[in-house]
């Protein structure tokens, strides 16, 4: 049976001073998330906040789902897709597993500025004795990203030109073969 969160029983969480394990955190070049049982915004490192533009004050405490579907871009954002989100997430909390979720997920994101960035998210369950919660690690991949699109321009555009001098010699090629041919 699945269970999905219910968001009227989450206890408040608030933005308190970063425990003093937090170094780890704090120094990682990834954003590092951790979410509670309800899916609430346990810790958000600074790479995260670096990443996204949404600060650890504003993340605390506020549903995993709900930040992800601020993050998607307006042209993407539906109803049915921030359903579909939260159920993959309660199914996560309630097993610790979702095969949606296993792996690296890329997506692009609209930061609070309004820029764009396409990221890599890790989802790990994390077994407490009262629960499973779960962890993200986030990458921002986006000069990978632009570095890969642009060497498939390169490929396309040496495939233009080769096709090009193709044909932009076969005709002086095939007028000399047909005097070969006569001589």
């Amino acid at each position: 049976m699945q269970r999905e969160v219910e968001l009227e029983h989450v206890p408040p969480v608030e933005a308190a001073q970063p425990p003093a394990e937090y170094g780890l955190l704090a120094s990682a070049a990834d954003g590092i998330i951790l979410i509670g049982e309800f899916a609430q915004i346990l810790e958000w490192n600074p790479a995260q906040e670096q990443i996204t533009g949404i600060t650890r004050k504003q993340a605390i405490g506020e549903p995993w789902f709900d930040l992800l579907f601020r993050l998607t871009p307006p042209e993407h954002r539906t109803i049915a897709g921030y359903i579909q989100t939260k159920q993959r997430f309660s199914e996560f909390l309630l097993n610790g597993e979702n095969a949606e979720l296993a792996g690296s997920i890329e997506a692009e994101i609209v930061r609070a500025d309004g820029s764009r960035r396409v990221v890599e998210y890790r989802y790990f369950p994390i077994q407490e004795s009262d629960g499973i919660r779960a962890g993200c690690i986030t990458r921002d991949i986006s000069a990978r990203k632009r570095l890969e699109n642009d060497q498939l321009e390169v490929v396309k555009m040496k495939e233009q030109f080769v096709s090009k001098v193709s044909n932009s010699l076969r005709g002086p090629l095939q007028g000399r073969l047909g005097n070969l041919e006569v001589l």
